[in-house]
Formats: C-alpha cells, sequence, structure tokens
C-alpha cells in the first residue's frame, strides 16, 4: 500500500515553535496509526551550498521545493500559533487549500483570537496538544482513509 504524503507547515524561527513541530514528529514516530504516512517536514530540508547563494537565489529554491513538495501531497498538517501564523506558514496553507489538499490545522490555543483565514481554509481544527497527547480525532470523519 502506497504510504499517504503528508506535508507539516508549521513556523520554526521562534523560540518554542521548532520544539512544537519536534513533539509532533515524536508523536508521529511513536504512534502506529501513522506508519502509513510519510512526512515532510520543511525544516529538515536544506538547499546544498544554500549559504553561498545570493539570498533571492536560495529563496527561489526554497519556494521551489516547498511547492513541488505541497504538490506531492496528499494532507497538510499545519500548526497554528494564535493569531500569529508566519508568512510562510499562512501561505502554505493557503496555497494547500488551492490545490485541494484537505488540511489539518493544529491550534496551540483554541481560546485565543485566531486569524479566520486559517481556519476557515482548514477541513479540520483541532488543539495541538490535545493532539499529541493522543486525544486524536476520528480520521474517518476527515476521511483520509480514502485518499490511497
Amino acid at each position: 500500500m502506497e504510504k499517504i504524503k503528508c506535508y507539516v507547515a508549521g513556523p520554526f524561527f521562534r523560540e518554542g515553535e521548532r520544539e512544537r513541530l519536534e513533539k509532533l514528529r515524536e508523536f508521529f514516530k511513536n504512534d502506529k496509526f501513522f506508519d502509513k504516512y510519510e512526512f515532510f517536514f520543511p525544516m529538515d530540508h536544506q538547499i546544498p551550498n544554500g549559504e553561498s547563494m545570493p539570498n533571492r537565489e536560495w529563496a527561489k529554491k526554497v519556494f521551489e521545493m516547498d511547492i513541488n513538495s505541497l504538490w506531492d501531497s496528499d494532507l497538510m498538517i499545519a500548526v497554528y500559533d494564535k493569531h500569529y501564523s508566519d508568512t510562510g506558514t499562512a501561505w502554505e496553507i493557503g496555497f494547500a487549500y488551492a490545490i485541494g489538499i484537505p488540511i489539518l490545522l493544529l491550534c496551540t490555543d483554541l481560546n485565543a483570537d485566531n486569524s479566520i483565514m486559517p481556519l476557515i481554509s482548514a477541513d479540520y481544527v483541532y488543539d495541538f496538544d490535545k493532539f499529541i497527547n493522543g486525544e486524536h480525532f476520528n480520521f474517518n470523519k476527515f476521511n483520509i482513509e480514502n485518499l490511497k
């Protein structure tokens, strides 16, 4: 059976952001349900010789890598931190929505003011901490099982 390809979006530049993505990665490693998924974390992928490229050239290569990975994905899981969502994550969510990729939005605080665009773009919105603590929702309702 072919694995479901999952693009994992989320900011990783501020304190705590990378830590959240690492918690999510650990959850995926330890949850047997996710054995049938293949995950793409943009923060893991470096551009060869990127440090020696002009910034615009490097940025274009990052953009192309992310776009190709999004086109190749069956599902997006995006970590969203209150009203703040870094511009890259917000763009990735919008692009995934535009090309019809189902989106699971994991919010760090569902009670905070959250931007309507990511919330409305998502097929499902869930609490980040509940998700990584094993209180995940019924994937059958999300219709992920029928992707492959």
